[in-house]
Formats: C-alpha cells, sequence, structure tokens
C-alpha cells in the first residue's frame, strides 16, 4: 500500500516507538475527553478543561518538541567551532550570520562575516588554515565539509578553505 512513498529524513529518525506509543496514549486521553464532553456538570467541564489542557501540552511535548529541537540545537556545531578557535582558528560565515553561535560555543572571538561566495576565495588566502561555515541547501553540501548538521530544512557545515 505504501510502497514508492518516501518519508522524510527529519520523520525517519524523530518516529521511534517511544514516540508512536505516547501518541497513542495521548490519541486515548483525547477520546476519553471526548467521552466527558457529553456531560455538562460543573465537575465535568472542569475536568475537560484540566485534561484538555495536560494532553495539549503532553502531545506537543512528546510529538513536537523533539522534532523541533533536533533541527534548531546548534550546540553540536558551536561546540565544535569553539574546539577549532581555542587552536587558533580563523572562522568565517558565509552568507548573513544570525550570531548564534558565539553564546553556545562561548567563542571569544567574533567569526568575520562573508557576505557571499565570491569574497570567499579573497578571505582564504589570507586565512589558508580557516574555516568556513556553511548554511546551505543539502544538494549543494560540499563533500569535503568537516562537520555537518541538520538546521531546518537546510545543512549547517564547517569546511577547510580550498587549497587551489
Amino acid at each position: 500500500l505504501l510502497a514508492g512513498v518516501r518519508i522524510p529524513e527529519m520523520a525517519q529518525t524523530t518516529l521511534t516507538i517511544p514516540t508512536l506509543a505516547a501518541s497513542l496514549f495521548f490519541i486515548a486521553l483525547a477520546l476519553a475527553v471526548l467521552e466527558l464532553r457529553q456531560r455538562t456538570t460543573p465537575l465535568a467541564t472542569t475536568l475537560h478543561l484540566a485534561v484538555g489542557g495536560t494532553l495539549l501540552i503532553g502531545f506537543f511535548s512528546v510529538a513536537v518538541l523533539p522534532t523541533v529541537m533536533k533541527v534548531l540545537d546548534v550546540r553540536p556545531i558551536a561546540h565544535h567551532l569553539a574546539r577549532l578557535e581555542a587552536t587558533g582558528t580563523d572562522l568565517a560565515f558565509v552568507g548573513e550570520y544570525p550570531g548564534i553561535f558565539d553564546f553556545l560555543g562561548r567563542l571569544r572571538r567574533p567569526i568575520t562575516v562573508i557576505d557571499n561566495y565570491a569574497d570567499t576565495a579573497t578571505w582564504c588566502r589570507q586565512h589558508p588554515a580557516g574555516r568556513l561555515i556553511l548554511n546551505v541547501k543539502p544538494k549543494l553540501l560540499p563533500a569535503e565539509a568537516e562537520f555537518v548538521q541538520d538546521y531546518f530544512d537546510r545543512k549547517l557545515a564547517v569546511t577547510s578553505c580550498p587549497t587551489s
């Protein structure tokens, strides 16, 4: 029935047995809440609101939050950048830098911002041992990237300056 259906990569890594079991549990609770709605006593209404709110928070925490956090957590790349900085490696972000690595990586020097890819050659000539930080679509990910992680529907990558 589902032959040929492609499940997105993010869903493959977050739809685990515990997540599915918890989701089924919250669906069962939702059905119980719907049954309580049939009663109109003040106690039933209060119980309906309490259980419904708890259900919503629980479902969000178990089913939605892990997926969102997986694509928003930049701590791994920030820690990688901190290790590079500790060795004296110069860092440059290509494109519009949102300032997301400085605090989490506890970086002591500012990351250089290179406005466009055309200017990377000049920076790399001045910093041959430096590293470029890229925010690219998966299909544009350089093969020589030393560090890659998901970031929304894109990839964050750290790569050495090209040698040629």
